[in-house]
């Protein structure tokens, strides 16, 4: 069982003053929150930027990518947040994200993009469906099947306790569909994984690029 938060005790910390320790802890903080608060004004850029900018409807794809971008930076802002609070109050946190953005293949984006929910699922929910069924495909769909309910639990309460709404059938219907294709898409992804760079090489630059546009695919659905 792996622990990711712990508290710093002064001995632990190399050169074994708390002065030392003290001192590492407020940078590292105001570091993370100076990250945070970037990549929180980069968030409402992008989001003001797409709703203003006028792409036309030709720009699907671009609209999917700036989608995709609003998500992993708004996420980041999050966790920066997160961690420079949790360094204040002495934890060490061990990182959540780790620089999904350079991913070169689609797998790995997904390895990097939420490292505590990946530890889970993997465990938890691929490794025995995949052993217990033999197949890769019903691992991954179970994945995506329990992501879907951890995210739209809400909207499935408020379907059948708050009345149906058009609007709410309509969010449910793409987020379906949504789940649906970035399984296909990793699946696919993992099936022609030969195709893929695996290593931070100058081939990994086309791999940092076609995740960027699978994920672009993806995050489509959520602008039509």
């Amino acid at each position: 069982m792996v622990t990711y938060v712990m508290p710093i005790a002064p001995h632990e910390f190399p050169g074994g003053g708390a002065n030392v320790l003290a001192g590492s802890i407020r940078a590292r903080a105001v570091l993370s929150l100076l990250q945070g608060t970037v990549t929180t004004f980069v968030t409402l850029f992008l989001y003001y930027g797409m709703r203003n900018w006028g792409l036309p409807k030709s720009s699907v794809i671009l609209s999917g990518w700036l989608t995709y971008l609003i998500f992993y930076f708004f996420w980041l802002s999050l966790l920066r947040l997160a961690f420079a609070a949790f360094l204040l109050f002495g934890f060490e946190l061990k990182p959540p994200s780790e620089t999904a953005f350079f991913a070169v293949n689609p797998w790995e984006r997904w390895r990097r993009w939420n490292v505590y929910l990946y530890d889970w699922m993997l465990n938890n929910v691929f490794l025995p469906v995949s052993r217990k069924t033999g197949s890769l495909a019903l691992g991954i769909f179970a994945v995506f099947l329990l992501d879907f309910f951890f995210h739209n639990s809400h909207r499935i309460n408020l379907m059948f306790y708050g009345g149906r709404h058009p609007s709410m059938n309509g969010a449910l219907v793409t987020e379906v569909l949504f789940y649906t294709f970035h399984a296909s898409a990793i699946l696919l992804a993992v099936k022609t994984r030969r195709f893929w760079p695996s290593g931070d090489t100058l081939s990994g630059w086309f791999g940092v690029a076609a995740t960027h546009f699978l994920m672009a695919l993806v995050h489509t659905l959520g602008t039509l």
